[in-house]
């Protein structure tokens, strides 16, 4: 007999459904549901990534079971981790610790596993061109110009979490786990990186904060240059990782409707085409 109940709603950005649960044992787990039958594939796929994902120190949450409901909608079940975002956690950590988070995280794209070199230049020039029939901005076109003559060799197959923000990776009990996996419409550890900077430089996060402390401020930019740093032993240049950000916050611009956030994406997007054109 299934003793299944739902406990709360939880807070997501993707329009998917998400529960926390207890079984008829009274066990924790989560269940996650797709927003619309046609987004079942795309949560399947995000299902066998989280799934088939093995870090060497970070883990995901484990896939308990998975279905269709009787609205057709697909979901998974996963394990409950009680914990707290790296985003949060960031702000009270020792700074010391921040280079072996850092080497924590980069260590489960190592060594990123590759999947060889493709030529990938249609997969971005169609997400860009994708872009430019949306978007009407003048700042964001010009971004947009920049990054359609870029040259995206340095690119390469491998894995991609798709969405690696603070807010998705959950520290407990000195543990870390990496959640809400995301398809993405090309898997590459550089936007992974590209990602985390949305965070620690862009501090995206952070932007409804009217008054976060200088201390966490400080704490996130050194997170910024450890991980810089931490790439180019890797051989990967700032201009790529830059060039992913930028075509990640222009991304959002479709979907920001409030003032704060838009005001948000031009600063930031006028900073980075700046460095760009800098370097």
């Amino acid at each position: 007999m299934n003793n299944n109940r739902v406990q709360y709603e939880l807070i997501g950005h993707s329009g998917c459904k998400i529960y926390l649960m207890k079984d008829g044992n009274e066990n924790n787990f989560i269940r996650k549901f797709s927003k619309n039958v046609d987004y079942n594939e795309r949560l399947k796929l995000q299902c066998e990534k989280q799934k088939s994902f093995h870090g060497l120190y970070i883990r995901s949450p484990k896939v308990l079971s998975n279905g269709i409901d009787k609205n057709g909608l697909f979901y998974f079940d996963m394990e409950y981790i009680h914990g707290i975002t790296l985003a949060e956690y960031i702000k009270k950590v020792d700074v010391n610790e921040i280079q072996k988070i850092i080497d924590m995280l980069i260590s489960q794209m190592e060594p990123f596993t590759y999947r060889g070199y493709t030529d990938n230049s249609k997969i971005f020039s169609a997400k860009i061109k994708d872009l430019v029939r949306k978007i009407d901005n003048p700042l964001m076109i010009q971004g947009l110009n920049i990054l359609s003559k870029y040259n995206w060799k340095n690119f390469p197959l491998t894995f991609c979490h798709g969405d690696l923000t603070l807010e998705n990776i959950i520290v407990c009990q000195g543990n870390f786990y990496l959640i809400d996996f995301l398809d993405s419409f090309y898997d590459c550890f550089i936007l992974d990186i590209a990602t985390l900077l949305q965070d620690v430089q862009c501090m995206w996060y952070y932007r409804f904060e009217e008054n976060l402390d200088v201390n966490t401020k400080i704490r996130l930019i050194i997170f910024r240059d450890l991980l810089l740093k931490k790439m180019s032993i890797y051989g990967v240049s700032e201009k790529d990782i830059y060039c992913a950000l930028l075509l990640k916050l222009i991304r959002i611009f479709p979907y920001a409707h409030d003032d704060k956030t838009i005001e948000f994406l031009n600063k930031n997007v006028e900073y980075i085409i700046k460095f760009l054109e800098k370097t």
